[in-house]
């Protein structure tokens, strides 16, 4: 039986998301977008990691990151430098994304706190 890949959207194209994103994909997960200030920026690391695998959306533009979190992904990588990372969790959470992050994001329990208060509300069994 051939289980469905895991799909995952990354934020940046960075050279830890490069490093990363070898990690992601030996791990049945696949990359389905990825989002970038700049698209040439984003579809020259699409083709340097991803090669052929389709289907990569690319998202680009001063939005690009918002186009993203809007999209229906279910999960985001977020290898922003460490200052974005509470604005961009936060924003992934209240879409209630899955956040994968490489490093620790918060260092005031307060901002964490603030992060947590965007998690959908779930209803009890």
């Amino acid at each position: 039986m051939e289980t469905t890949p895991f799909g995952i959207g990354i934020l940046g194209c960075a050279r830890i998301a490069k490093k990363n994103c070898r990690a992601v994909k030996s791990a049945s997960c696949q990359i389905t977008a990825v989002a970038s200030r700049s698209k040439d920026k984003a579809q020259e690391f699409v083709s340097e990691m991803l090669g052929d695998q389709e289907p990569v959306n690319i998202f680009a533009g001063e939005d690009a990151y918002d186009q993203l979190l809007n999209s229906e992904l279910s999960s985001v990588y977020v290898p922003l430098p460490t200052m974005l990372h509470e604005q961009y969790v936060a924003r992934a959470l209240s879409s209630s994304k899955h956040v994968l992050l490489e490093n620790r994001w918060q260092y005031h329990r307060q901002a964490t706190e603030k992060c947590c208060m965007q998690l959908p509300k779930m209803e009890s069994f």
